[in-house]
């Protein structure tokens, strides 16, 4: 019997399909309420400084940076332009409630009321040409002096930054390839990026390698075990702050394949979030997950978690909100 061409693409193609299918996980619809900002921008980053009010960063790399205000839960929204140049890429808040802004090309700006925002000139403090530094990913707020941001530019330059006295003077590193996310708790500072974490434990950051794929997301849990999140759709989980992992979650079939670009968590919540709507649930320290998808299909860019549910970015200006999954 003459097998044709036709016949072996046939046999593959059916090989992909059920391999795909096979890999497919259980997803439960969950309900989303969507809010517009005005503004057709890619959200950035979300931040909820007090129980009404809720930030959001966006705006366009070379043209410009946005901050858009709601103070009444999402009903309306205010927008300042806080740069003509760089787009907003992270929000945060330090000890004392001032506002920090991270955006394109190391830019810092800080505000005490989201309506004015000054330059945080970092000086000669920064590596690369002007054109070629990377956009600010992340903040963490240590203490009242001590303060980290991380970032990077499409996977590559990565940085991370730190200082001991209020932003005075910066320490940083460099890096081949982007640092995404941070967390810490009790001393141990955690960084995911690109391949591994990066870990100190008040000293030197020591890489930890996982495998050869972009992890977008971490939480240092309360017992100091570590969960990450990757591009690809994996998890790991550490029990011991760092030292040995253990891949929860391998990534799925193309077809089916939850491509994570963030996580959050607070209280026994976990969030991770991914594209075309979809996200995963763990209230057991990252052991066991849930998955969901939303009743839209929007790509889910980023998480931050309240006592009731969780907030999203999203293109077009659109921020997304879920309750929690019981």
């Amino acid at each position: 019997m003459k097998l044709t061409r036709s016949f072996f693409f046939n046999i593959i193609l059916a090989l992909v399909i059920a391999s795909s299918s096979s890999c497919k996980r259980k997803t439960e619809t969950w309900p989303s309420v969507q809010f517009d900002v005005g503004s057709d921008v890619k959200i950035s980053g979300v931040l909820l400084p007090n129980d009404s009010t809720i930030l959001a960063a966006g705006g366009t790399r070379l043209e410009d940076g946005y901050v858009f205000t709601s103070i009444d839960r999402g009903a309306s929204w205010d927008v300042v332009q806080v740069s003509d140049k760089y787009a907003v890429t992270a929000l945060a808040h330090d000890e004392s409630g001032r506002l920090w802004a991270g955006c394109d090309f190391l830019r810092l700006f800080t505000s005490t009321d989201s309506q004015n925002w000054n330059l945080h000139w970092l000086a000669q403090q920064q590596p690369f040409h002007e054109e070629d530094r990377p956009a600010i990913r992340d903040f963490y707020f240590q203490n009242d002096s001590t303060w980290w941001f991380v970032g990077g530019e499409h996977y590559n330059e990565g940085v991370v930054y730190r200082t001991w006295d209020k932003g005075a003077n910066w320490q940083f590193s460099t890096w081949e390839y982007e640092w995404r996310a941070i967390d810490a708790r009790d001393g141990l500072v955690a960084i995911a990026g690109h391949g591994g974490v990066l870990l100190s434990h008040g000293g030197p950051l020591v890489l930890q390698s996982l495998q050869n794929d972009f992890f977008t997301g971490i939480a240092v849990n309360p017992d100091e075990s570590l969960v990450v999140v990757s591009n690809q759709g994996s998890i790991w989980r550490s029990e011991d702050a760092g030292d040995q992992w253990e891949e929860i979650q391998k990534p799925s079939g193309a077809l089916s394949r939850f491509n994570y670009n963030g996580l959050a968590h607070l209280g026994s919540h976990i969030i991770a979030v991914a594209n075309d709507g979809r996200f995963s649930h763990s209230t057991d320290h990252g052991l066991s997950w849930s998955h969901y998808q939303l009743d839209s299909d929007d790509h889910l860019l980023n998480v931050i978690c309240t006592t009731s549910g969780f907030y999203c970015g999203a293109y077009g200006g659109v921020l997304v909100y879920c309750d929690y999954p019981q």
